[in-house]
């Protein structure tokens, strides 16, 4: 009976060995990926006043305020607050700003405007990013303040 239960267990050793060895020469579960999702209980922020402007002709980036955290680069997880508006007539978009909620999301999972217009900014920055449709959804300029809240290392 005993030499039963020392097979079954040394079985059971080998099989998750080689699993385990498996996982880590293939990358299996131990890749760490950006989940995007919202984030709660983030300081509420000031709705700015948007300036309309009737064509945008190239991604504009304006610091208000620069931060002194650590610099996004591209394709990073990042957490960030943000306002976006219709460049056109100023109407909302999207934001998170009065919610006091952010959103964690790679920088190669969003729009161009972001992808080009958030790395360089350090953590506790605000940015301004006005973007032409192209480098949007398509349609229509847009306008968004951003705060960099954090960069999630995985």
């Amino acid at each position: 009976m005993k030499e039963k239960v020392f097979i079954y267990i040394l079985v059971a050793i080998m099989v998750f060995s080689i699993f385990s060895i498996g996982i880590f020469a293939f990358g299996g579960s131990s890749e760490k990926t950006c989940i995007t999702q919202t984030i709660v209980g983030l300081p509420v922020q000031k709705v700015p006043k948007v300036e309309t402007i009737k064509k945008v002709e190239e991604l504009k980036i304006e610091d208000i305020e620069v931060g002194i955290g650590k610099e996004a680069i591209e394709g990073d997880c990042v957490v960030a607050q943000y306002h976006g508006v219709f460049a056109s007539d100023g109407e909302e978009l999207d934001s998170t700003f009065e919610a006091g909620t952010g959103l964690q999301v790679a920088l190669d999972e969003v729009i161009e405007g972001w992808s080009q217009g958030v790395p360089g900014m350090k953590v506790g920055g605000y940015r301004k990013l006005t973007i032409p449709a192209n480098l949007g959804y398509g349609q229509d300029d847009l306008i968004f303040y951003i705060r960099l809240v954090d960069i999630v290392d995985l």
